[in-house]
């Protein structure tokens, strides 16, 4: 539109500035939400855990439990680090 000569400069740079605001805008919002929801994730597990009784369970239930919370384990000459996925 600006090469055409149909809108001027200002105002392809208004709507510019514009676009940027927003998308900030709603980068923001999704970041938020983002930590919205592992807060929520993180209170629920919390609530589950306190009630929790490894000893009650058996071996299926434990590993599929471990295999749902553990995203990866790395394990070097040094030492071990576990990366749980919440």
């Amino acid at each position: 539109l600006y090469l055409d000569e149909i809108i001027t400069r200002k105002e392809l740079d208004e709507k510019n500035d514009k676009i940027k605001t927003e998308r900030q805008f709603l980068e923001e919002q999704l970041e938020n939400q983002k930590s919205n929801v592992l807060s929520i994730r993180k209170r629920k597990l919390t609530r589950l855990l306190k009630d929790f009784d490894v000893e009650k369970l058996s071996y299926e239930d434990a590993s599929k439990i471990v295999k749902n919370i553990i995203k990866e384990i790395i394990v070097t000459k040094d030492g071990m680090s576990i990366t749980l996925d919440f």
